[in-house]
Parts: C-alpha cells; structure tokens; sequence
C-alpha cells in the first residue's frame, strides 16, 4: 500500500473506493503487525537501554534509563497509530507465515523524497512451461484456512518486466471483501509493472471452528488443527 501524506498518522490506511471502518482497520493492524512486533522488542529491550548511549540519547532518557521503555513505547505508538504494550497477535502473524513472500499489499511503496511510487522488488520467475515463465507461489492456504480471521486469496495477473504470468497466495484478514481488496490492488498493479490483476478469495474454507485441544492451541498460536475443504473443484475425466 502506498503511504500516507505526512500530515496523517504513519498507521492510516489510504482510502481507495469503499472500504469500511473495519476492514481499514483490519489492514491497517496486518500491515504494520511486523513493525509493531519490531517497536515491542526494541522498547522493551532492557540491555540495549544500558548499553547503548545514542539509543537513550535518542528516546530521550539518557539521565534515567529506567524511563527509555515508557517512552520508547509512547514515541513508536505515536509513529504507528498502534499499540506497542505487545507483539501483533499470533493470528495476524500466522497470517504473513502462510503467505507468498509478495503478498497483495506489497507490489508498491511510495518514495516521499523523489514523491513517486516504486514498486516492489519482484521475485524472478520460478516456472517455465508452455505458455513462458511464470512467478507462482501460493503459500500455505490450508493453514491459512485454520486462522479464524483470516482468509485466503490469490493474486493473479502478469508482469511485463519480465513478461511472465503472476499466481501469488495472500492469508489476509477476513474483515475486508474480495471487491475492496481488489480496490487496494488496481491501485498498486500500474505501479509494480504489473497487468490485468485480479484477486480471487473463498477458495479454502474450515469445516468448522476449533474445539476442545485445537482450540486451546488457535488461541496459543493465532491458528489451529482444524480440517478445511476446497469448495471449488474440477473434475478430470479419462483423456483430459
């Protein structure tokens, strides 16, 4: 996703046709789950306060260091918009693990210097077959499928770097539509070079919610030993 303008909170996430109070926020916690785990680390790093001057210099609590992890943590709530008195939850990790390495969300960033947009270093093609290479990694949908919040959504279309076809697998929270993800996409897809992207959900889905043992482990780890089911099949017969 592209940033915001300086003016507005680093953890806001930009308007792109109609996109709802909850599903802006859903986003706005996946996209910066990584940072915040960072800032939580950081901020509650005792050792790294003691030893490092510059660090306290920075915070601002060079005289007491016991007072750098309160305003570590005020200082990076105020840089996201979001809380640092813990990691992001398991659930919104989990879901960048069963993820592609390039998921929907990062085919561009915004270069406030140079106020233009980059794209996002591709990977290089990892199929070649019939039709010309391909880059395809789909992830681990059906893990991403045992994640209560989440949902799975792949991100096909082509890339005219490389001239070859784009197949990527996003576990994503499930707050959002498949018409708004793909608000935040044709937004991005003219950026990272890439044509004619389309984002597809509701290919895997749970047979049920956790229970008993598996719901104890979902609740420890974001996800859980739960069954899933593919609702979209295709039947090969003798010859096909």
């Amino acid at each position: 996703l592209a940033a915001p303008p300086p003016s507005a909170d680093v953890g806001a996430v930009s308007d792109v046709g109609a996109v709802s109070d909850t599903c802006n926020a859903a986003l706005r916690k996946y996209l910066l789950c990584t940072a915040v785990s960072g800032l939580f680390s950081i901020c509650h790093s005792e050792a790294l306060f003691n030893r490092s001057l510059p660090m306290r210099v920075l915070i601002g609590c060079a005289d007491d260091p016991s007072k750098c992890s309160e305003r570590c943590m005020r200082d990076a709530s105020r840089l996201t918009n979001q809380s640092v008195d813990s990691p992001c939850s398991a659930d919104y990790q989990a879901m960048h693990g069963f993820s592609a390495p390039l998921n929907i969300f990062t085919i561009g960033r915004y270069d406030w210097e140079k106020n233009t947009t980059k794209s996002t270093m591709l990977p290089l093609p990892n199929i070649k077959n019939m039709g010309g290479p391909s880059v395809i990694s789909y992830g681990e949908p059906g893990h991403c499928a045992e994640i209560p919040t989440a949902q799975y959504c792949v991100l096909s279309g082509f890339i005219m770097t490389f001239r070859s076809k784009l197949v990527m697998g996003s576990c994503v929270p499930n707050a959002c539509s498949v018409e708004e993800l793909s608000s935040f996409v044709d937004s991005l897809g003219a950026a990272a070079g890439a044509v004619g992207l389309s984002v597809q959900c509701d290919l895997v889905r749970p047979l049920g919610p956790a229970t008993g043992r598996s719901a104890m482990v979902e609740s420890a780890i974001g996800w859980g030993g739960v069954p899933v089911y593919y609702p979209n099949k295709a039947e090969f017969t003798q010859g096909a």
